[in-house]
């Protein structure tokens, strides 16, 4: 509910970047059995941490570029809009679970392109 009100949700952005990777991570290793405990931590680390921490600079982003071009005005919608889509993507994760890794692979590139060609655009303009 903090990420309705645009204050507490820039807090909880910038807590967010240092806890989901750990979050991440220790989601992941729990997931990994079969093997060594330690080279399924390791695993989870690699794997939990990356996939978390991707998708909170992704969505930091996206905030950023939101609160920025209203003022924050926008995001409790798109806070709102990040509720039904992680909604949706956790039931389709349960039926099907490559069709949604595919989606979250599919976001985490769309959203790099996006990132990387506003500081493309940046540098072009100082050049």
């Amino acid at each position: 509910m903090g990420d309705k009100i645009p204050a507490v949700d820039h807090i909880l952005d910038s807590a967010g970047i240092f806890v989901r990777p750990v979050a991440g991570a220790i989601a992941a290793s729990s997931l990994i059995q079969g093997i060594d405990p330690l080279l399924g931590l390791v695993i989870g680390i690699i794997m939990g941490a990356t996939v978390a921490g991707a998708v909170q600079t992704i969505k930091g982003a996206f905030r950023l570029v939101s609160t920025g071009l209203t003022g924050g005005i926008a995001n409790p919608a798109v806070s709102t809009a990040e509720d039904g889509a992680t909604a949706v993507t956790g039931i389709v994760a349960i039926f099907l679970p490559y069709i949604t890794a595919a989606l979250i692979l599919l976001v985490i590139i769309i959203g790099s392109r996006v990132i990387l060609g506003k500081f493309r655009r940046r540098a072009e303009k100082f050049e």
